[in-house]
């Protein structure tokens, strides 16, 4: 569905067979959507109209929830119910992995990690809500860092906010925490949800 700056619906929305997980806008008039317990992410165009197509399915050899972008012909994905936590997957269907991140060794089931790309850092930022952690990567050169916080408890989403800051949300304290790529906590909004 496409809205307006008034939160107006625009144009004719697209209805999926099963609940979209997670949606990323690739350009102006093309996005992706992960779909809910399945190995389909959809590609999607926007027409001059706002008319929301389907352009191609992709099946995937991997359950994914969360998509970002890393450019517009690739997208990163965090995947359950694979070691594989995060993957690269390309608008032609091409899954790749990341050959300079060292992941925790673990397999997350639905909603224990997500993750976003800052495509301008090239840096990676992958959440894992049991361990109450946030993993900051940096794709290029392999460094890492697991940030850890006393407001960062059961953290799940996460985005990029603006200029090249990362954004999760806690689940149990119903908060954002406002990150750098470098780990450093800049700010918490706690009760965001009353």
């Amino acid at each position: 569905m496409i809205l307006n700056e008034l939160l107006q619906r625009q144009g004719t929305p697209y209805k999926f067979n099963t609940n979209p997980c997670d949606v990323v806008c690739l350009s102006s008039d093309d996005f992706a959507a992960t779909l809910g317990n399945s190995k389909l992410v959809c590609l999607l165009s926007m027409s001059k109209d706002n008319v929301i197509g389907l352009t191609m399915i992709i099946n995937t050899t991997s359950k994914f929830y969360s998509i970002s972008c890393m450019s517009p012909l690739r997208m990163v994905v965090s995947s359950y119910d694979d070691p594989r936590p995060a993957r690269m997957l390309s608008v032609d269907g091409v899954e790749s992995d990341f050959d300079h991140v060292t992941f925790p060794v673990k397999t997350y089931t639905i909603d224990e990690s997500m993750c976003t790309y800052v495509q301008s850092k090239n840096t990676l930022v992958l959440t894992d809500r049991d361990a109450h952690t946030v993993y900051i990567y940096n794709t290029v050169n392999g460094t890492s860092r697991a940030v850890t916080n006393k407001n960062i408890r059961e953290p799940s989403c996460a985005c990029v906010g603006p200029n090249d800051t990362v954004l999760v949300y806690i689940k149990n304290k119903h908060a954002i925490a406002h990150l750098t790529i470098d780990g450093d906590v800049l700010d918490t909004l706690i009760n965001l949800v009353v």
